[in-house]
């Protein structure tokens, strides 16, 4: 596959960068993380539920969405623990009073959910819609382009992606207009390769081939392979991608990389019910953010993972490590890695 897509101008090697994504293991119902530079998979806990044809998607506030499509007859918006995998809620998705039987896609642009779905079995475009946690869905616009998975943009060039994987036609990555639905089409690739779900994010898309339980890279402005594929480390079926965490901003251009690691600020103080972290790093260093109560107990590890030189900027949503939304009063926001440390008081008032 390497060779061939070398042959026709598709391929380049870069360095893989470490991500962590949310999937589901359609197999086994189960919530799991991956990690996509290795293809590790760490097992985060079960469903409760039968995942069948699903995709992700975390909003800015961090809670995490699942898409499940029940072979053709309704489709459930869930919102997914992201600690314990569990669906703390369900909800039917109707398209007016109409119930939704086929849905491509979901993705989220800050807090909204977006849906890509197919009105009739069978038909050539897909409607776009906002979709609110009741699951009613509002009609943005019609695509020519097939949205087969749907992933945000975060602050890339068209703020919505899809994949176009038509049966027996070459794969299509495009770019989508989440305000019209308009696409562009960004690269085109071989009719071997099945894939689905995706994510977008610092200049590149990450997509699962749902045959081979392979992750690839591609190059949003260009569509350009920036990789060979990844394979996932354990043996099953996996649909859904989602970044582990919503990054809103990262810093790709060297000359404007940040000079030191700093606590930017964290916004707004007294909050409700969400907070923000924003955050420099000058090198690339494993870094924790846990938010501590005043017995100085551990209420939630917002983040624990090694990322790369740039601007960053996390959310803490007011919940616990089991989903549990915590009580009005003062915490503290503990930020540090392994040379370095900052401690922040916050107050959350209801």
């Amino acid at each position: 596959l390497r060779a061939a897509l070398l042959a026709i101008g598709l391929f380049s090697s870069t360095a893989a960068p470490a991500v962590l994504l949310y999937s589901i293991d359609i197999t086994n119902d189960r919530l799991i993380q991956l990690e996509s530079a290795t293809g590790a998979v760490t097992d985060i806990g079960p469903l409760g539920d039968d995942a069948l044809d699903i995709d992700l998607a975390l909003t800015e506030d961090g809670r995490l969405w699942g898409l499940n499509t029940d072979g053709g007859v309704r489709v459930d918006l869930w919102e997914i623990n992201k600690s314990t995998g569990s669906i703390d809620s369900s909800v039917q998705v109707f398209d007016g009073a109409v119930p939704i039987t086929r849905a491509e896609g979901l993705a989220a642009v800050g807090n909204q959910l977006k849906i890509a779905y197919d009105p009739l079995e069978g038909f050539d475009s897909n409607t776009l819609g906002d979709l609110s946690l009741a699951g009613a869905v509002t009609i943005v616009g019609m695509s020519t382009f097939d949205m087969d998975g749907l992933g945000s943009g975060h602050t890339n060039p068209f703020g919505l992606y899809a994949v176009d994987r038509t049966p027996n036609v070459d794969t299509v990555l495009g770019g989508i207009d989440p305000a019209s639905a308009a696409a562009t089409v960004l690269g085109t690739y071989l009719s071997t390769l099945h894939f689905s779900d995706l994510v977008a994010f610092l200049g590149e898309a990450i997509i699962i081939d749902t045959l081979t339980n392979e992750l690839y890279r591609f190059d949003i402005i260009t569509g350009a392979q920036l990789a060979e594929p990844t394979s996932l480390l354990l043996d099953s079926s996996y649909r859904g991608l989602a970044l582990s965490t919503p990054i809103v901003t990262g810093v790709e251009d060297s000359d404007l990389l940040p000079i030191v690691t700093a606590v930017r600020s964290i916004y707004p103080n007294p909050f409700n019910p969400f907070v923000r972290i924003a955050f420099d790093l000058e090198r690339s260093r494993r870094i924790k953010i846990t938010v501590y109560d005043l017995r100085g107990r551990i209420v939630k590890s917002v983040l624990d993972e090694v990322r790369p030189a740039g601007t960053y900027e996390m959310t803490w949503d007011g919940r616990d490590g089991g989903g549990q939304k915590v009580a009005s009063g003062v915490y503290f926001v503990s930020v540090q890695s392994e040379d370095w440390s900052d401690q922040r008081k916050i107050v959350l008032l209801k």
